[in-house]
């Protein structure tokens, strides 16, 4: 067997050996075992598709479409310009500016509040 594709996780891997397999090309997700004894930590290049030596040029060929057309997909011409792609309104920002404006609110906002502070 080998190493055909190094993919950045087992989703990945499991793709492209499903399209290999899909095209008559026996593959296997290796390195799958090494990542469970890792646990739920983000570990990179475990993930591995391996074929037998004598599928292995075709599959070099299948791989590199794969990889022409995912890096098609994420071109420079797709970016939005807008204010979305800058991450202003990404989930984080987006949850400290909710609390904050829910803390505004609790602060100054509720009647008799600034009395019983003053206590």
């Amino acid at each position: 067997m080998k190493i055909v594709y190094r993919a950045a996780n087992l989703i990945e891997a499991d793709i492209v050996a499903g399209m290999l397999q899909s095209r008559g090309i026996e593959a296997e997700v290796g390195g799958r075992y090494l990542q469970s004894a890792v646990g739920d930590a983000a570990v990179h290049d475990f993930a591995r598709v391996l074929v037998s030596e004598q599928q292995y040029e075709a599959a070099l060929a299948v791989v590199a479409e794969y990889d022409s057309t995912s890096a098609s997909s994420v071109s420079s011409d797709d970016k939005d310009p807008s204010f979305a792609a800058l991450g202003i309104f990404s989930k984080p920002v987006l949850f400290w500016l909710v609390l904050l404006l829910f803390m505004l609110w609790f602060v100054l906002g509720i009647p008799g509040f600034q009395s019983w502070v003053a206590m």
